[in-house]
């Protein structure tokens, strides 16, 4: 690759004394329409919708790119940035659930940051309607007033019942009132070979798996709740989700986690604390003691940092996905299903979940739950972050703020290579041939 010349140059505009001689002369100012330059444009005005947009037009004879333009649309990073702070301040512990749910973090923002108030804000009085009336309180608002028909002969019927007509019996129940029922149906089932081996694989606790052993009334409920897909920590979360919080009096999931967020969280909420320890001790402008900050003075300059940095690479990964565009990569869309060419690191991380634990033996997914189970992620990889290695192309679309932050994929330096560099040589090895081909078959016993 040394033989091959640098192909882009980034430059300002203006561009500044010192800047790369393909920048032009110092001063060289760029006005967006130009198309004697491709520029990326910083738009501040688009306050909602796409996150980019990369535009470019092409000469038809020769495909050459005439003029092109990576716009990035700054409102829509802010938000993306904003609400990835929001979860990630909820994933590390330090934003609860109620908080979240009550707006507390967006109140004391608010507070904290603006004193302006709406202006449309009456000083005192009712607001003015933005709507006139659309209706009279003589006349009633609909025709569910006036119920009607066969409705309301099932109305009548299902109020002098007191209920609704059971629509379908539970399955399940039966099933359990059958098993129950019979005794030799109940001994025959939970002895089964692959009854026992489900026990034994629910959990790597070793008390568990002597108690399942020794303990055969233990053993029989572990097992009828296999056959009857009962899971009792389910069931107690279950419980815990259908309480309501007396704080702000609403249901929700109280066991919100996103493992897409947990490697990414880890890394701020250390970047925060390093930050926050930083500002105690050394003080910034900002601050009453320039010298030595508060710890509310320090919190909010950390959390402005850490802001920042999600928003630094958000704009990475959307400039380098507008950018593909003006040179001629549309959106791929498969590229990232093949998992061989993520990025390197990934396949070190993935390999100590390939196979599954069965009855206390590693061995190869066969069945359709041992693949489910082999896709599912440990605890070191997602605090790896793993998620973020997952693609192979920039022209993808991922869902997450940190989807797509490892620069460009595979695909997208290979399409490079070959239109950009004269051919699919030299360059193809240096591209694919990775440490993923150094890795042999896991340890199956």
């Amino acid at each position: 690759m040394s033989d091959i010349p640098q192909m882009f140059y980034v430059c300002e505009s203006p561009v500044r004394e010192g800047s790369p001689e393909w920048c032009g002369k110092p001063g060289t100012y760029a006005r967006i329409g130009d198309i004697r330059y491709n520029m990326i444009p910083y738009v501040d005005q688009n306050a909602g919708g796409l996150l980019g947009l990369g535009p470019s037009a092409m000469d038809p004879e020769t495909g050459r790119v005439v003029h092109a333009a990576a716009n990035v649309y700054g409102p829509g990073l802010d938000t993306w940035a904003g609400s990835s702070q929001q979860v990630i301040d909820v994933v590390s512990g330090e934003l609860s659930l109620s908080q979240l749910v009550a707006g507390q973090d967006i109140k004391d923002y608010v507070a904290a940051n603006l004193n302006a108030t709406d202006p449309r804000r009456p000083a005192n009085g009712p607001w003015t309607s933005q709507q006139g009336l659309v209706s009279e309180s003589t006349k009633p608002m609909s025709t569910f007033a006036r119920v009607d028909g066969k409705l309301r002969n099932l109305a009548l019927k299902w109020r002098a019942d007191g209920s609704l007509p059971i629509a379908r019996e539970n399955r399940r129940e039966v099933v359990e009132s059958l098993i129950k029922g019979n005794a030799s149906l109940e001994e025959e089932l939970v002895n089964l070979p692959e009854i026992r081996l489900a026990v034994q694989s629910l959990s790597t606790n070793a008390g568990f798996r002597a108690k399942v052993d020794t303990d055969s009334t233990f053993y029989r409920q572990v097992a009828r709740n296999i056959l009857f897909g009962k899971d009792p920590m389910e069931e107690a979360m279950k419980k815990v989700r259908n309480s309501p919080d007396p704080s702000i009096g609403c249901f929700y999931e109280f066991s919100y986690s996103d493992e897409d967020y947990f490697g990414l969280a880890k890394r701020k909420v250390q970047l925060q604390n390093d930050l926050k320890a930083k500002f105690k001790t050394s003080g910034a402008p900002s601050c009453a003691n320039k010298a030595s900050c508060t710890d509310a003075e320090a919190l909010t300059l950390a959390k402005a940092e850490v802001y920042n940095s999600l928003r630094r690479e958000a704009y990475r990964s959307v400039t380098e996905h507008e950018v593909g565009h003006t040179l001629g990569m549309m959106h791929n869309f498969i590229a990232s299903a093949d998992a061989l060419n993520y990025h390197d690191g990934y396949w070190d991380l993935r390999k100590e979940t390939i196979g599954v634990d069965v009855g206390g033996r590693r061995v190869m997914p066969v069945t359709a739950q041992n693949l489910l189970d082999a896709a599912k992620p440990n605890q070191h990889q997602l605090d790896e972050a793993i998620y973020e290695y997952q693609y192979s192309s920039i022209m993808d679309y991922g869902a997450r703020v940190n989807a797509q932050n490892k620069g460009t994929g595979k695909y997208d330096d290979a399409a490079i290579l070959f239109v950009y560099g004269g051919g699919y040589e030299p360059g193809w090895f240096e591209v694919f041939n990775e440490t993923r081909n150094n890795y042999g078959t896991p340890n199956i016993t």
